[in-house]
């Protein structure tokens, strides 16, 4: 299927995962798991015609041998202080009733 013949076929498998609760609060409401598996399919098939999704929650689910290049880290970065800020002034517009 591919278009190089020193390449015949390249596999990638996109292993997902949820995020922790304190990340997922930082974004406000998420979209449910197959709402949110479904976006990340079309972002990707988008990218080539070529493209077939694997979707996978365990390295361990995919077939060997494998090369993972990116990995997120665990631990989840602090949100930026302008992120932080929006959400307080939202909170506090919120309790005393404004729009």
């Amino acid at each position: 299927m591919s278009r190089n013949r020193k390449l015949p076929e390249l596999n990638l498998w996109l292993i997902i995962r949820p995020r922790t609760p304190s990340r997922s609060s930082v974004w406000g409401v998420s979209s449910s798991r197959g709402d949110a598996a479904r976006h990340i399919r079309e972002a990707v098939r988008a990218l080539s015609s070529f493209i077939v999704v694997r979707m996978v929650t365990d390295d361990k689910s995919v077939p060997r041998p494998f090369t993972i290049v990116f990995r997120a880290e665990d631990t989840p970065a602090a949100p930026p202080i302008f992120v932080v800020l929006r959400e307080w002034s939202d909170s506090v517009r919120r309790r005393i009733g404004r729009p």
